[in-house]
């Protein structure tokens, strides 16, 4: 489905099926990729994606097939094979006119590449169980994920040292991707602020904001 068709699905969604006080980001997943998440997966990468941006908006992704439910705002969600285009990262999301665009990728080719060159526990990604492997695939997703909508969220391009907003993310980021290591610093935290407040006035109007919010 076209992101601005589903967009206005979204947007024509019954508000009062919306949290009253924190903005909903739903995240739409396509798959274009040789290896796709089977729907275990995909609730392993929503789960963590979710818990990643808990402190701040709730962020839901959902497959595209699925029925479209009310939400402040959506993002399409492309996986694919497609190498990153900086050549260093597992996503991007791409900006026009300084304003980003309402689709981000996650390279499935990218998170192999992570995988094969880095290490948890001291011993490398690919000598681990199945299971393990399995885990650090939805969790370097989820990160991902996670990143490019810290990306749209904040329209910036701009990278941090540390937090979510690193250029660049290890073996170890990964596995620990629900720590308070991969969160927003306060100038971040400040601009993303403003932003929940336009979508809760879109969505109530200005005087149902409390002076705080």
């Amino acid at each position: 489905m076209p992101a601005l068709l589903l967009f206005a699905l979204v947007a024509a969604a019954p508000t009062n099926l919306l949290p009253p006080s924190r903005p909903l980001l739903v995240v739409a997943v396509t798959q274009d990729t040789r290896q796709p998440l089977d729907a275990v997966a995909l609730k392993a990468v929503e789960r963590a994606v979710a818990g990643i941006w808990l402190r701040y908006a709730d962020v839901v992704v959902r497959s595209a097939a699925d029925p479209v439910t009310a939400a402040d705002d959506v993002l399409t969600l492309r996986i694919t094979d497609r190498r990153s285009i900086s050549g260093d990262g597992l996503g991007w999301i791409d900006f026009v006119n300084g304003q980003p665009a309402r689709e981000i990728f996650v390279s499935r080719t990218e998170v192999a590449a992570l995988a094969a060159r880095g290490k948890w526990g001291g011993r490398p990604v690919l000598y681990w169980p199945p299971a393990v492997r399995d885990r650090f695939v939805q969790r370097a997703m989820a990160v991902a994920i996670a990143h490019e909508v810290g990306h749209y969220l904040l329209r910036s391009k701009v990278h941090t040292r540390t937090g979510l907003m690193r250029a660049s993310f290890t073996v170890e980021d990964v596995m620990r991707g629900m720590s308070a290591r991969n969160g927003l610093d306060a100038a971040q935290q400040a601009s993303l602020q403003q932003r929940m407040r336009g979508y809760l006035i879109a969505r109530n109007g200005p005087a149902t904001l409390s002076p705080t919010q």
